[in-house]
Parts: structure tokens; C-alpha cells; sequence
């Protein structure tokens, strides 16, 4: 299974300015996504056979954005009254018999 990254265009324009110096070889086109997320390509004849290496890079939707602590806490519901929320005093353990 592969990985997820987002890249922003400089990435990728630095992965084509690198491939053209190194002894490798750049090919990009565009594709959809069918539904059973499946892909098809037709590479021009002069791609070499053998084992390649791809990266897709595709647009993420924009993440709604994320309530701030006052959205939160007035969303919270209106119940109960102070006293079932109060903290109870902490008499402490009392006295311990310790075996020694």
C-alpha cells in the first residue's frame, strides 16, 4: 500500500528539474479517477519495460475549518445544576496500619 503526502507545485517542478539531471527519465500526464480506482496507462513507446516508480499527486479538499474553544464549550448542553459538578471535600485516607 502506498503513502499519502501533500506537495505543493514547487515540489514537484524540483522532482522534474532533478530527474532531468540524473540518469532517469520524467514522463507526466493526467488522469481521472474512475470509481473503482483503477488506472489504465498508455506510455509512449519509448518508456523502457521494466520497474518504474510513480507518484500521484492529486487536490485534497479543503478541510472545514475547526471550532474554537467558545463554539465548544456553547455547544455544550445546559444540565445539571453548580452542586452536581462541585468538587467534594477530600478528607483523606485516615490512619493506615502498617505491617513492618
Amino acid at each position: 500500500m502506498g503513502t499519502t503526502n501533500a506537495v505543493d507545485n514547487s515540489h514537484i517542478e524540483a522532482v522534474a528539474q532533478r530527474s532531468a539531471s540524473l540518469p532517469q527519465s520524467y514522463y507526466e500526464t493526467e488522469a481521472v479517477i474512475p470509481p473503482d480506482h483503477r488506472l489504465v496507462l498508455d506510455l509512449p513507446s519509448d518508456v523502457p519495460v521494466g520497474p518504474v516508480r510513480l507518484a500521484i499527486i492529486y487536490q485534497t479538499p479543503p478541510r472545514p475549518p475547526r471550532p474554537g474553544i467558545k463554539e465548544l464549550l456553547m455547544a455544550m448542553p445546559d444540565v445539571g445544576t453548580d452542586e452536581d459538578f462541585a468538587r467534594r471535600q477530600d478528607l483523606g485516607r485516615g490512619s493506615e496500619a502498617w505491617d513492618s
